[in-house]
């Protein structure tokens, strides 16, 4: 485990660029080795034994370029690092995106709530707001969101990329008046309701760039199959052809109107656990008037099988029949609590981003950077739904 408190925090020297013939091993272990770093030399010719293993590298061969890696800034990472003193909220985010950390580059931000915050809301619950006129930044936030979110920006060496997810729309758009449980957008698919949506995500944007913070992507629904199954939490039913006539009709052309059309901001698709992507995303990505706004693919990682199998055909059949949009992991976390320690965990999570980047993937983002003992705080779990 790591240690962090008020004075200090383990870090991770800067990684240093290896001399031409030789690459750098990094390992942790059982035995208690932690990043121990060691310096191998490529040999033209090695005498072999049964234990050897040869590795072939072919520079000529390229792959997929890497967009980066990270994890969400979610209202309980935030309460809980408000709920420290500063210096160590500092060194916490430090640790995670700084050049003596472990440098990602990448962060999820959600609109408004989730089932990761401690009450459900939306940045407009005025019933019937169409227009949107009372649309606002929440607590969340102001004191919870941005002030980490400005560290991060702060003390990366890489130009972070930030991009939002909702997981409902205000209540008063749902056909069942509620942020959690089966609701969809309510009226036709297209009309009032979508398009006001649409506009929410325009509000979201231009209200976080007057904070001093711009995005670099979006999705549009976050679990948007799971919307469809009653839960518990903040969410959305939309189905793979209402996603399409939304990014189509609405969300599209409404970023774009807006100055965030494909060359600023990219668009990305389904948010959801792999076994449903091929069906969902197949009607979006297959009308050339949805298509066009679309820059990626993203997807979960619940369901995926932990030391290989289950989804890499998928992906790799992803990227070969959608070649010019990208993938990209955008959401993972134990679901079986915090338990400090559990050394397969680290395991789950390196294996699934080695799966991932062997298949086309070009990124992986994980869910919350730090949460209580309770694996909170949660509304929903306050509010006795588990």
């Amino acid at each position: 485990m790591c240690v962090c408190n008020a004075t200090y925090c383990d870090d991770f020297p800067p990684l240093k660029k290896p001399t031409d013939g030789f690459v750098t091993v990094y390992e942790s272990n059982k035995a208690g080795d932690r990043f121990t770093e060691t310096q191998l030399k490529f040999h033209s010719k090695i005498s072999l034994d049964s234990q050897s293993v040869t590795i072939t590298v072919d520079k000529n061969r390229k792959y997929q370029s890497i967009l980066g890696f990270g994890a969400a800034f979610t209202d309980s990472t935030g309460q809980m690092l408000r709920s420290v003193n500063e210096s160590l909220a500092d060194l916490l985010i430090d640790s995670y995106f700084s050049e003596n950390g472990i440098q990602y580059s990448m962060a999820r931000v959600p609109l408004a709530g989730t089932d990761f915050s401690d009450r459900p809301y939306s940045y407009d619950d005025v019933d019937e707001d169409l227009e949107l006129k009372n649309f606002a930044l929440q607590k969340e936030d102001i004191d919870w969101k941005i002030p980490y979110i400005k560290r991060a920006l702060k003390v990366s060496p890489h130009n972070v990329r930030l991009f939002g997810s909702p997981w409902s729309p205000p209540s008063w758009m749902k056909s069942n008046h509620n942020f959690s449980g089966t609701g969809y957008l309510r009226g036709d698919v297209g009309g009032q309701y979508y398009q006001s949506f649409a506009n929410y995500f325009v509000k979201f944007l231009d209200s976080y760039k007057a904070n001093g913070i711009e995005f670099w992507g979006l999705t549009v629904e976050n679990e948007p199959i799971e919307g469809q199954n009653n839960k518990s939490y903040n969410c959305l039913n939309f189905t793979g052809p209402t996603e399409r006539d939304f990014v189509k009709l609405n969300l599209g052309p409404t970023l774009e109107k807006a100055g965030y059309g494909r060359d600023k901001l990219q668009i990305m698709v389904y948010d959801d656990n792999a076994w449903g992507l091929k069906d969902f995303v197949k009607p979006i990505l297959e009308d050339k008037e949805s298509a066009k706004y679309v820059s990626g693919i993203a997807y979960h990682w619940y369901g995926n099988e932990a030391m290989g199998g289950w989804p890499d055909y998928l992906l790799d059949e992803m990227h070969k029949t959608y070649s010019d949009v990208f993938l990209l992991n955008t959401e993972a976390c134990h679901l079986d609590g915090p338990e400090l320690g559990r050394w397969d965990y680290a395991e789950r999570y390196a294996y699934d981003i080695i799966r991932a980047l062997n298949n086309y993937v070009r990124g992986w983002v994980e869910w919350n950077m730090a949460l209580d003992m309770d694996a909170g705080p949660r509304w929903c779990e306050k509010a006795g739904y588990g």
